[in-house]
């Protein structure tokens, strides 16, 4: 009796990837004269992918850098010293404020670069991209005593030697600030970290953020799962079964293309599986798979996320633009409370690091003023009549837009709360 033998195949396709958070610990390479910035070096990209990805995480980052760039400098002190000040900030970038404010909201740190007239006074000062920068390994001292400029720390981590047209990624020594280098120091001046203490974190500073990684690559899945759901679909929607000997790997392939070109794309989301046999007592079969739920899963997920990405911000709700439970509070009362309470406990230390830093940079000069950063306005911040309406007293509008003298008497009310006779 001539038994009947069944070629035939099955397949597992794995949907799922494993997203590993990189090594944020820094670490010495023998081959290197610089320390890892993570396990890969490349932990400042990997943040800057994640804001690049991740709608609610970029907003706040881009709101929390607004804030701390303020209305710009303004200096305290004896008249020449503040008109020393305004002329050497003449001669620095006009984006100088505004791009440290940037790295400051994105890594928690910053680097400037002072390049030195030949008398030893500061010339320029101009930020410097935090991506760019890798600290040098402890002298015998225990110091730092140089930093690494690349541009493209992705390239130059893997090269030990570089061709004549990769020289630009080269990394390239600069000075600490204040150093006794002064061969160095002629050659690219010296560089400033501004970088707040933190326990153990001697090479680099960390995000403020940091805690809510996951949370943030998290926000980056769900949105990819329903751009592929919608693409090609993330799980099968339909089951085919063939009767026809696909052994051969590219008559196979043909015939999955043609099926998946007929069936998948954004109109009929997900994609076909496609099963062999060579059993002639199995026919072609075509079976529908039931579209599961996730969807569901991952609206209600998404919202949890949200919230967690903007606790560790340390952003209040209201001005994330989250709903939260006012009480008895207006929601007017609310927005401005959380204004004032963001800019006071988060905004205000950051500040204060650029103030602190950039007096350091006078005083190389002999230039002695204190360094402040004017807070935004209301307007500056939102430039919505509608919310000025709900959030700004008369008199604040009066000082602070119009430029005129406060009202003795009912200058404490919320614009739309006034009446007007």
């Amino acid at each position: 009796m001539e038994q009947k033998t069944d070629n035939s195949n099955i397949f597992f396709v794995n949907l799922t990837t494993k997203s590993v958070t990189p090594d944020v610990i820094s670490r010495g390479n023998k081959r290197k004269e610089y320390v890892y910035y993570g396990k890969d070096n490349l932990f400042p990209q990997y943040l800057v992918d994640l804001a690049d990805n991740c709608s609610i995480h970029r907003s706040l980052l881009d709101t929390k850098s607004k804030f701390i760039n303020g209305a710009g400098f303004e200096f305290i002190g004896d008249d020449s010293q503040v008109s020393a000040a305004e002329s050497f900030l003449s001669r620095v970038d006009k984006n100088f404020l505004r791009n440290t404010s940037t790295d400051l909201a994105y890594f928690n740190g910053f680097y400037w670069q002072s390049l030195f007239e030949r008398s030893g006074l500061v010339a320029n000062l101009k930020n410097v991209d935090f991506n760019y920068i890798r600290s040098g390994k402890m002298n015998e001292n225990g110091d730092v005593d140089k930093y690494w400029f690349s541009p493209d720390w992705a390239f130059a981590t893997k090269k030990s030697t570089f061709k004549p047209e990769d020289k630009i990624y080269e990394p390239k020594p600069i000075a600490v600030w204040d150093t006794v280098d002064r061969e160095l120091r002629r050659e690219r001046g010296e560089l400033f970290k501004g970088q707040f203490y933190s326990p153990n974190k001697v090479f680099y500073a960390e995000p403020s953020y940091l805690g809510a990684l996951n949370y943030i690559e998290i926000s980056n899945q769900i949105a990819e799962f329903h751009k592929n759901n919608l693409d090609n679909g993330m799980v099968g929607s339909m089951h085919i079964h063939l009767f026809e000997d696909l052994s051969d790997i590219e008559k196979r392939r043909k015939v999955e293309k043609a099926i998946n070109n007929k069936f998948t794309g954004s109109e009929n989301a997900g994609k076909v599986v496609v099963t062999w046999s060579t059993n002639p007592d199995v026919k072609t079969v075509v079976d529908s798979i039931p579209v599961n739920d996730s969807h569901e899963m991952f609206t209600l997920l998404n919202t949890k996320v949200n919230e967690e990405i903007v606790i560790a911000h340390r952003t209040p709700l209201a001005l994330a633009g989250l709903k939260v439970a006012t009480g008895l509070q207006s929601d007017d009362s609310v927005t401005k409370n959380a204004m004032e309470y963001y800019q006071n406990t988060v905004i205000k230390p950051l500040q204060q690091l650029i103030e602190e830093s950039f007096d350091t940079i006078l005083q190389r000069n002999g230039i002695n003023v204190e360094t402040k950063i004017k807070p935004l306005k209301p307007v500056d911040l939102f430039a919505s009549e509608e919310l000025i309406s709900r959030t700004m007293t008369i008199n604040e509008v009066r000082t602070q837009i119009l430029g005129v003298e406060e009202l003795e008497e009912g200058g404490d009310v919320i614009i739309n709360e006034a009446t007007i006779d």
